[in-house]
């Protein structure tokens, strides 16, 4: 019996092997375990992993693959896995198994293992994995704590920027919204000082498209109604008779 044997099972559909082995073997070795085999990859879907990206690490890492069969796959994979790890925990002397998953799907499967004396080592992300899943392995190993720091702050900087970009956008936006709504205050002004009544909403789109700003625009009936500007029909049936009334805003 070997007391630093560790056996890794891999959840394919959660988590890939490339990204994060080298450096959970690093850690492994460092908490003692020199013997860090067998090494299953379970797969359901092989049509979802790229080929040449599977034979690499397949060959690298020395790992057994595991295919499900059957045709429907709701929690196929999970069976599998549990299947392959209470087979090696009968029928071996491995004291300790390590469970690779970014979902919550092995919680019997770890009681099981306590139940047959067994020390389970677990890993998954700190996104999804809750402080009562967490709390049934003998150790937890985040994702996001194995990746080297400098990929981190990377990806926190590119999240900030995707952030800010939106919100720049938001701020773009609202500042075209308000200088169409002034321009289109401006073309009701002109209006009503020329003794109209109404402002059909044909000409409306013209004066407002002679605006090089707005010369693209689309400014739809509903968005027009969007920014709070009241359409009135001179037949209802016949949206090209729309108009805005005068009258109401500055005849009272």
């Amino acid at each position: 019996m070997f007391n630093n044997q560790i056996a890794i099972l891999f959840d394919s559909e959660n988590v890939k092997p490339h990204e994060i082995l080298d450096l959970l073997f690093d850690k492994l070795e460092k908490q003692g375990f020199t013997l860090i085999y067998p090494r299953k990859l379970i797969v359901h879907d092989l049509n979802k992993i790229k080929k040449n990206e599977l034979i690499e690490d397949l060959k690298k890492y020395r790992l057994e693959l595991c295919c499900t069969y059957g045709e429907f796959r709701k929690n196929l994979l999970d069976f599998r896995l549990y299947v392959e790890c209470l087979d090696l925990a009968y029928t071996t002397d491995i004291p300790t198994f390590c469970i690779v998953s970014n979902d919550q799907d092995y919680a019997e499967l770890c009681i099981k293992l306590h139940t047959l004396n067994k020390k389970v080592i677990g890993v998954g992300s700190n996104k999804t994995s809750t402080e009562e899943y967490i709390s049934l392995f003998d150790d937890y190993i985040f994702v996001e704590d194995l990746k080297p720091k400098e990929k981190q702050v990377k990806a926190e900087v590119k999240k900030e920027s995707k952030t800010k970009t939106k919100e720049t956008k938001l701020s773009k936006r609202k500042q075209t919204e308000f200088l169409l709504e002034e321009a289109i205050n401006l073309a009701l002004v002109n209006t009503f000082q020329n003794n109209k009544d109404k402002l059909y909403y044909s000409n409306l789109v013209a004066e407002i498209k002679k605006i090089p700003q707005f010369s693209k625009i689309k400014l739809t009936q509903e968005r027009l109604q969007n920014l709070g500007y009241h359409l009135e029909y001179e037949d209802k049936h016949k949206k090209e008779t729309a108009y805005i009334s005068l009258k109401t805003n500055y005849n009272e």
